[in-house]
């Protein structure tokens, strides 16, 4: 199936279903030498079907249809986003990224290396946004002036934490994936998000939530309305317009009668009035008397 929807990995689809075997939620799918090396209970180790396509996805991407030049560094952080990085506990996340990391000849200090000390790079250009393994192209308007200068970097605190989160999204971005940020007020969350849209030219709209939020927040939703509130602002540019066209001292009465129509909801009769005046400031025009 792997090999099916991604070609470009045939070669290396045997070892990335081994892995996802070893980390697999089916118990049937794990062997004794796989649980050895992850000893992670059961309960713990909740990888899908689902994650091994997410996974396989995001390498097809990054080997560009040369998978033979694929670093096991990309493949294993991948591998991370996929697998480990949704646990709540470093300890839990440590054990299963030294499981794949093994399965992936990474040695233990180079493991530890990205699970500790591992920061992106942030390059931009006027077309590109590239963080650590991740490149996003950016959305030029012809009426919209950049800067791309050091101003707009910053705005954002490059520590190794805002940095690797930075990363993480922007892959979930890349590959059209949704997604979802938890933790405590002031850790980064709404500040990683919109220095990721600013540099990629990008609008960005907040909706903020809480407990009393429901879905009509999100869809929106139908709520009475009075026709008085909709026919006002017509009203008031028909007013412009016909003072505009035709003589206010001549036309008092008329206006009058607008405003009376209005004031009393007739809103067949003012219509008709607003459509003869239309009708009559048209045929003035046609004539070149306006």
């Amino acid at each position: 199936m792997v090999v099916q929807k991604y070609p470009d990995l045939e070669n290396i689809a045997t070892k990335l279903v081994d892995i996802y075997c070893m980390l697999s939620a089916d118990p049937h799918l794990v062997s004794s030498e796989d649980t050895a090396k992850c000893s992670l209970p059961y309960d713990k180790q909740q990888s899908s079907s689902r994650d091994l396509m997410k996974w396989c996805s995001r390498i097809a991407v990054t080997a560009c249809g040369a998978p033979t030049l694929l670093d096991s560094k990309e493949v294993f952080l991948e591998a991370h986003d996929c697998f480990s990085a949704h646990l709540p506990k470093t300890y839990d996340q440590n054990l299963i990224d030294l499981a794949v990391g093994a399965k992936l000849g990474l040695t233990k200090e180079k493991i530890e290396f990205f699970f500790m000390n591992y920061k992106p790079n942030v390059h931009t250009s006027p077309l590109s946004m590239t963080v650590g393994r991740v490149t996003l192209k950016k959305k030029v308007h012809e009426s919209l002036a950049i800067s791309f200068g050091q101003n707009n970097l910053s705005k954002f605190a490059h520590t190794r934490h805002s940095l690797v989160l930075l990363e993480k999204v922007a892959a979930c971005i890349r590959n059209s994936e949704p997604v979802l940020l938890v933790g405590e007020t002031g850790t980064g969350k709404t500040s990683t998000i919109q220095y990721l849209a600013t540099q990629c030219a990008v609008s960005l709209k907040v909706v903020n939530m809480s407990q009393q939020s429901d879905s009509s927040d999100l869809l929106g939703g139908y709520k009475p309305v009075e026709m008085k509130q909709i026919v006002a602002p017509v009203r008031e540019k028909f007013e412009m317009l016909f003072c505009k066209t035709f003589s206010r001292k001549q036309n008092v009465k008329f206006l009058s009668h607008i405003q009376r129509c209005f004031a009393q909801q007739q809103w067949e009769i003012l219509f008709k009035l607003m459509i003869h005046s239309q009708k009559n400031a048209t045929e003035r025009v046609k004539k070149g008397e306006l």
